[in-house]
């Protein structure tokens, strides 16, 4: 892996959960709904959305399928906040 690397993941990672919380936000989703409509613990959940634990990718994809967003635009959007874009939606 590339120097660097790991911080790319890193800031990927953190844009990823700034956009989902956002689209919570739109949505006026609270972390206990997403929980209960994925399955994911709420406690886990939590931890995911404020950054505190990874997502795997079935996790990610999960919370894309609660938020009727595809994953790939929660990707690209995440994206776009690395170059410096708002997460809004």
């Amino acid at each position: 892996m590339p120097t660097g690397s790991k911080d790319h993941e890193d800031d990927f990672n953190e844009a990823l959960m700034m956009v989902i919380r956002a689209e919570m936000g739109v949505q006026q989703m609270r972390t206990a709904e997403l929980a209960r409509i994925t399955e994911i613990p709420r406690s886990t959940l939590s931890r995911i959305v404020n950054g505190q634990r990874l997502p795997d990718l079935k996790q990610v994809r999960l919370i894309s399928i609660a938020l009727q967003v595809p994953m790939a635009s929660l990707m690209s959007r995440a994206d776009e906040v690395l170059a410096g874009k708002k997460p809004g939606v």
